[in-house]
């Protein structure tokens, strides 16, 4: 699996993207690197705009450095019909806007039922 550094790209096919965005995501939660993290979540994101994960990635970093309305704008066009959202990427959807709404018990809820839908994801 290619693991880039926070901060870091670099040329991926489509099938990677969305490891690749993960591993961003993962490797800013373990060094706190949530700034970094949003910059190079951005800059696939502007590679690859209709990526649900990405996008997904992207609203979880601005949400944990604060920034909900930046949340919020990078998850809305996934509410358009241009978007087919898989299961689980429709309950991380709902998770993130309860979060960036301060819906506690709303984000709960969607938390459960995305660990209820893939137990072994972890």
């Amino acid at each position: 699996m290619y693991s880039p550094a926070v901060g870091q790209t670099a040329e991926r096919s489509n099938g990677e993207t969305a490891e690749t965005s993960r591993t961003l995501l993962y490797d800013a939660e373990t060094r706190f690197e949530y700034p970094k993290a949003v910059a190079a979540l951005q800059e696939a994101l502007g590679a690859d705009p209709k990526n649900a994960s990405i996008r997904l990635d992207l609203a979880y970093a601005h949400l944990k450095i604060g920034q909900a309305d930046d949340a919020a704008a990078v998850l809305a066009p996934l509410r358009a019909d241009t978007f087919k959202l898989r299961e689980d990427e429709r309950l991380r959807l709902a998770a993130l806007e309860a979060k960036a709404n301060l819906d506690t018990e709303a984000e709960i809820s969607a938390w459960r039922a995305l660990l209820a839908h893939t137990p072994d994801d972890r």
